[in-house]
């Protein structure tokens, strides 16, 4: 039978190898974060700048939004935005999980409706018929949710870097014990630097 010697190099290698799922979880669970943090911001910029090609609010709902002196009046579901924190503009936010992270729906009850935040989410995202004493009003369904997610998957297909450098960064580890790599790579990452 023939043994194998292996270097004090490959069984360095060999004991980064069997570290590797906690770099890897390092460096995948990195740039997760940072497309969640870029899923909330694509939804509250959407908002913002009704730019999501949501269905027009009417006219009444417009009038009353100036009359109570809205920063954006004709913008749908933008409401009181960032000056309340219990608003559809506010209302995501982040969980750190054991496998990763979730993005939440605040249940607080909204600033103003006598809804919790969550219910007024669900409402606006599939449409809803109101009554409000003998009138009945029609919401139209604004999916801003979907609509998020979809532009952020748009842009994800279209950049080949994540892959690219993520297999980088784990040869880098294997082969060299080098984790500035990584932390590089996610620094730039994070801020949204182009590398190629």
């Amino acid at each position: 039978m023939i043994k194998a010697k292996i270097t004090a190099q490959g069984r360095a290698k060999q004991k980064r190898i069997d570290t590797l799922p906690e770099f890897g979880e390092k460096v995948v669970f990195g740039a997760v974060k940072r497309e969640i943090d870029e899923f909330i911001e694509t939804y509250k910029k959407g908002l913002e700048n009704n730019d999501f090609g949501l269905q027009v609010l009417h006219p009444k709902s417009i009038k009353k939004k100036q009359e109570q002196g809205f920063q954006k009046p004709y913008s749908p579901l933008y409401g009181a935005g960032k000056q309340e924190k219990n608003s559809l503009y506010n209302a995501l936010y982040i969980r750190k999980v054991k496998a990763g992270y979730r993005i939440l729906i605040r249940t607080a009850k909204h600033w103003k409706a006598d809804l919790s935040i969550r219910q007024l989410f669900f409402i606006h995202n599939y449409g809803a018929k109101v009554q409000i004493g003998n009138e009945i009003i029609q919401i139209p369904p604004r999916p801003v949710f979907l609509l998020s997610y979809e532009r952020l998957m748009n842009r994800i297909k279209g950049d080949k870097r994540l892959g690219k450098n993520v297999k980088r960064a784990i040869v880098e580890y294997i082969n060299n014990a080098n984790v500035v790599y990584a932390d590089e790579y996610l620094k730039r990452y994070y801020a949204g630097e182009n590398e190629g």
